[in-house]
């Protein structure tokens, strides 16, 4: 199957003693891409310096790191266990300055600190420097905490979740302040032939993610990829206002021949503002 998705790049960052936890966040971001990317129209790309640095000379092994990876990361998630990590010429540990580097370019930066047993063979000079580093960021944000891995699974899944739904944004033209509207679609199965699950009625769902109202919201659908449009009534709803945290469902009907890859145009105000957003969907 194909299908049109934005790809969100996920740098995972650890000293080598986090190897496991490493693992358990790449595998939170498969299951989010096997539960999500088809009906969100995203794909989260796991990056980890081991399988996609590429071998190159002529500078430090960090700088080429953060060239290739850091640089082009959407999110950053860090994860120390019991080791700060190696000291490069411009920062504590290679880890620490590709989280700084992040913050700086305005991306999300997940940091998680182990709070789990230790191992009796740990470097006391590395355990204490973790802890001033740990100590250095309490004013810059809030830190996470994982006593297991599956803790660990469960943090990094909410915050995913939560920048999926930020970055989706970014490609909402606005004038004034930042529009506070979000589109996704859910599909229920009413009919069923050769065994197959047919699409039938098909919820567009308007969700409002922000904190003020928006008002007068419309929405436009047409196909993009040739296909037909499905049957709706959008033109025949009056406008309506979507407070925070309000869901607007709008159903719209399968025809034969049906365009798989819809385009959603939604416009609303908030306050004085104008905005409107375009949303590819994927049924």
């Amino acid at each position: 199957m194909t299908f049109n998705a934005t790809a969100v790049a996920v740098f995972i960052a650890s000293p080598d003693d986090a190897a496991e936890a490493r693992d358990a966040v790449e595998r939170v971001i498969r299951r989010w891409n096997s539960d999500h990317a088809v009906s969100r129209g995203v794909v989260l790309l796991p990056i980890r310096w081991e399988y996609d640095s590429v071998a190159v000379l002529g500078r430090d092994p960090q700088i080429i790191t953060n060239q290739q990876l850091v640089s082009q990361a959407d999110i950053m998630i860090g994860i120390f266990n019991a080791r700060l990590g190696t000291r490069t010429p411009r920062s504590i540990s290679g880890t620490a300055e590709e989280l700084r580097l992040g913050a700086s370019r305005g991306i999300p930066v997940h940091v998680y600190f182990s709070s789990g047993p230790l191992d009796r063979r740990l470097d006391i000079d590395q355990l204490r420097s973790l802890l001033e580093y740990k100590a250095s960021l309490q004013s810059n944000g809030i830190l996470g905490e994982y006593g297991s891995i599956s803790e660990l699974e469960t943090q990094v899944r909410s915050a995913l979740e939560k920048d999926v739904r930020e970055l989706l944004t970014l490609d909402i033209d606005r004038q004034g302040e930042q529009p506070l509207a979000s589109i996704r679609v859910t599909t229920e199965f009413d009919q069923v032939s050769a065994g197959e699950k047919i699409p039938g009625k098909i919820l567009l769902e308007a969700v409002n993610i922000g904190s003020v109202t928006a008002e007068d919201l419309r929405l436009d659908l047409e196909a993009i990829d040739g296909g037909e449009v499905p049957i709706s009534r959008l033109d025949e709803i009056d406008s309506i206002s979507l407070a925070p945290t309000e869901v607007f469902r709008f159903p719209v009907y399968s025809v034969t021949g049906m365009s798989k890859i819809w385009k959603v145009t939604a416009r609303w105000r908030e306050g004085e503002s104008e905005f409107s957003g375009t949303y590819n969907l994927n049924i």
